[in-house]
């Protein structure tokens, strides 16, 4: 903690009669914007396939981990809340070190993606998982009663007003972790965020610059602590070893042919960069591509995009027969392992959009690219440019020279791989710091 920034109690809990007046208020307009608010979670199914967004369970809240009890030691109830697969990776993380330090601990998982929730079923059979509310304040309401939590640890993001709200009345500590952020803390909306943020009595900011994107809007009684980025004290998980055959095969199909990435694409203009890059490297130099786009249900538009420029597609769930020009990874949890087979890595998301994390292929050593979008993982971004080993391309033509230079010059790889390691080494300990306020917090 910051001296003269942790307060022994936490925040200064605001008058119940006043959250009551908020969430009254916040909701009657969230009722008279549901039109719109129905209309847009249709289009992000349409075009992203986040079926999660109209999915009833989030009115309900039933336990989605059949015959696992949500609350089965005697100690506090600690909710991490997890959006989607990569906030995952970051609650698997924080689960293992809070049981090794805190084993009465009760630990809740509640995540929102579909995808996210049968994937963590399987990785983690004894794991409590309750499926993420709707941000309106009666399924909030019915969450908070049935997992009763003590703690709340939200993952990254954390503009929940009703979640917030809903938390503080029923006597809950709210954690964020990792904290990002770009809201302004001035304008219009000003007194609506400080509303919400004086509800959370612990920032574990990545920085001191976020930290000071919102310190107008912090309570005086905030616990504020600057940990780093948990991201980066990630280990690549490994596979099982049919598993690990099987994509060491499927990508080996072309064995003399060197391999790019471009992982986490988001968009139809993700895979226009990268394919369009791709096509302009093989000009000059031998590669083939592993594309693997964020949102499986993307995977079809993905495979048109590829057969509409003639390029051979094949898919890791069925594998075509003798050699393809690109890969398609319609696969959750295997991106991450993937990279280390690859030469270069592109990180989509970020031609337009809020970008992904770009440490997973460092971590191996490859390096890493993106678009002009700095996104959420702006900090990281820069932290890797630092370093020498992430490329921030402007068009698809830059990417493709950077390719092409990674493939051709056997010196610049070598020393890519050096200075990331380097840099993932300087840069570990969120983590520990992390799960140390969270354990003062929990009391």
């Amino acid at each position: 903690m910051e001296p003269g920034e942790a307060g022994a109690s936490g925040v200064d809990r605001q008058p119940a009669l006043k959250q009551i007046l908020g969430l009254i208020g916040l909701n009657l307009i969230l009722l008279l914007l549901s039109p719109f608010i129905l209309l847009k979670k249709l289009s992000r199914i349409v075009r992203k396939g986040s079926r999660h967004e109209l999915d009833w369970r989030r009115w309900f809240i039933p336990s989605m981990q059949s015959g696992v009890s949500v609350t089965p030691k005697s100690g506090p109830h600690v909710v991490i809340c997890a959006p989607a697969f990569g906030e995952l990776r970051l609650a698997e993380a924080l689960t293992k070190r809070l049981s090794e330090l805190r084993p009465d601990v009760n630990i809740i998982w509640s995540i929102g993606d579909l995808a996210t929730i049968e994937f963590a079923k399987k990785g983690h059979p004894e794991q409590a998982i309750v499926i993420a509310p709707y941000e309106h304040v009666f399924p909030v309401m019915k969450w908070s009663r049935k997992v009763r939590p003590d703690v709340i640890v939200l993952v990254e993001k954390f503009w929940l007003a009703n979640l917030l709200a809903v938390s503080q009345l029923h006597g809950s500590r709210v954690a964020v972790v990792n904290t990002r952020s770009n809201k302004k803390d001035s304008g219009l909306l000003a007194s609506y965020f400080r509303w919400m943020v004086h509800n959370v009595d612990l920032f574990c900011f990545l920085s001191g610059e976020g930290k000071q994107r919102l310190r107008t809007l912090l309570s005086p009684g905030s616990r504020v602590c600057v940990t780093g980025n948990m991201k980066l004290d990630l280990e690549i998980k490994p596979l099982g070893n049919d598993a690990q055959r099987s994509l060491e095969t499927w990508l080996a199909s072309s064995p003399n042919t060197p391999l790019v990435a471009a992982g986490s694409t988001g968009s139809a203009m993700d895979e226009t960069f990268v394919l369009d890059a791709l096509i302009e490297a093989r000009k000059a130099t031998p590669v083939n591509l592993l594309l693997a786009p964020r949102r499986l249900a993307r995977v079809p538009e993905v495979v048109a995009a590829v057969k509409a420029r003639g390029l051979k597609v094949s898919l890791r769930t069925s594998p075509s027969t003798g050699t393809a020009d690109v890969y398609v990874l319609d696969t959750l949890g295997e991106l991450a392992f993937a990279y280390q087979f690859t030469r270069a890595a592109f990180v989509g998301d970020t031609v337009v959009g809020s970008g992904h994390n770009v440490i997973e292929p460092l971590v191996w050593g490859v390096p890493v690219s993106y678009g002009m979008s700095r996104g959420h993982f702006g900090d990281l971004q820069v932290l890797a440019e630092s370093f020498g080993v992430g490329f921030r391309c402007a068009s698809s033509g830059q990417l493709a020279a950077h390719w092409m230079r990674v493939l051709t010059d056997e010196g610049f790889a070598g020393e890519i791989a050096e200075n990331a390691k380097r840099m993932i080494e300087s840069e570990r300990g969120a983590t520990e710091r992390t799960v140390a306020a969270l354990i003062e917090l929990i009391g």
